[in-house]
């Protein structure tokens, strides 16, 4: 596994820094950016909790750190936040620009089990194993506090997607496989989110592009 980065900018913000970064991924094969906002007291040394943010749909790295408003507040809690670009790009698979729901900026945040897509389109694993091992071997966080939420698709890679070990937080929004997904996620069976539910319309639209027929959707209970 490659942990070296390359920086793109930095920024002050807030008494401490945000970074945009890139690296060379094992898993998706191929380049991967990532942001990450360091509170002032990382800044001066210390080691600090992390929270990992997924965004949604044709969003980047840097949506969170520059519409989420959630800066002002993860200084003053002395949070160290990251967040990592939506799917591989640049790998030049055949139909990953036909649709934005799909494909560029829309990786679900799973590991695809169907060609082309499985060798560079492995999301699941690259954001709960390869980046917090990158992110940890380059900046000062505390490994047993992490945390995990995400909005829209991210919400859904929220629910699966946890750096261990972790305490995931998920924030659906209005967006995030419709207005009861965190009912169906914290044990509603009678409701059927439609991204936590591929049997659903939207889960069926989504899907197979990347999954098999049958393939399990990753999905953790919320420990509430």
């Amino acid at each position: 596994m490659h942990t070296a980065i390359h920086t793109i900018s930095q920024h002050k913000c807030f008494g401490g820094r945000i970074g945009y970064y890139s690296h060379r991924s094992t898993v998706t094969d191929g380049p991967m950016r990532f942001a990450v906002y360091q509170p002032p007291r990382a800044l001066r040394g210390r080691l600090v909790p992390v929270v990992y943010y997924l965004a949604g749909l044709t969003c980047t790295e840097e949506t969170a750190m520059i519409k989420g408003g959630a800066i002002r507040y993860a200084s003053e809690a002395g949070l160290m936040l990251v967040s990592c670009d939506t799917s591989p790009r640049g790998r030049n698979l055949p139909g990953e620009s036909d649709d934005w729901e799909v494909g560029i900026g829309a990786g679900f945040y799973v590991d695809a089990t169907e060609e082309p897509w499985a060798k560079h389109y492995r999301m699941y694993t690259y954001v709960s194993q390869e980046l917090p091992e990158v992110v940890a071997a380059n900046f000062p966080v505390r490994r047993e506090r992490q945390g995990i939420f995400g909005h829209s698709m991210g919400g859904h890679g929220a629910l699966g997607d946890r750096p261990a070990p972790s305490r995931p937080i998920c924030l659906h929004f209005r967006a995030c496989a419709g207005g009861d997904g965190h009912l169906v996620a914290m044990g509603r069976k009678d409701l059927q989110a439609p991204i936590l539910a591929p049997t659903a319309a939207r889960g069926k639209l989504m899907m197979p592009p990347f999954l098999s027929a049958g393939s399990p959707m990753r999905r953790t209970a919320l420990p509430f």
